[in-house]
């Protein structure tokens, strides 16, 4: 008796939806194709030898020895960047699968997907939380003997730190120079 009572409540409700062109929907999951590329940043460890002696051909060829091939399926090249000063290592177009089998190779370190960063702050130490009177920054002679890595990203013109609101306005004379 309880199969038939469910049997013909649910085809209440199909008929229902029927007449009402209403229709039953499930949320779509995100589809990822394995085969998509992606640029990488590759870290591998220097080639063996001298490396102060090595051309850049040579730490091209070194760098391309850990690519399934050098061009894609398109004709375009594989190898986006090769890096040899701060890091040894390359940026390339890969899929997920082809630096799976990269982790495997003697030499590899470690890749992770090439993603833009966007400077948040022209006033780091305010954005750190250092000031000169209490904190880590007096404690630590300011940074004295550390070498600083800087970014520069060239000159945005309508960045807030060119807006000057509560100046105010140039001189009648000022011609601009």
């Amino acid at each position: 008796m309880a199969n038939i009572t469910t049997n013909i409540i649910l085809l209440i409700i199909l008929l229902f939806l029927h007449h009402t062109h209403t229709t039953l929907s499930l949320p779509l999951l995100p589809i990822t194709y394995t085969n998509q590329t992606k640029v990488y940043i590759v870290h591998v460890l220097h080639p063996d030898g001298p490396t102060e002696l090595l051309t850049h051909d040579d730490r091209e060829k070194w760098y391309l020895s850990f690519l399934p091939n050098a061009t894609l399926d398109s004709g375009e090249p594989r190898m986006v960047h090769t890096y040899s000063v701060a890091m040894s290592g390359f940026a390339a177009r890969l899929t997920t699968n082809e630096v799976r089998l990269m982790e495997s190779i003697p030499g590899f370190l470690f890749a992770h997907v090439d993603k833009p960063f966007h400077l948040r702050t022209t006033h780091t130490p305010t954005l750190l939380g250092l000031n000169q009177y209490n904190s880590l920054w007096e404690k630590s002679s300011q940074g004295e003997g550390i070498i600083i890595g800087v970014l520069d990203s060239g000159i945005t013109p309508d960045h807030p730190s060119f807006a000057d609101p509560g100046l105010p306005p140039p001189p009648l004379k000022w011609r601009g120079r």
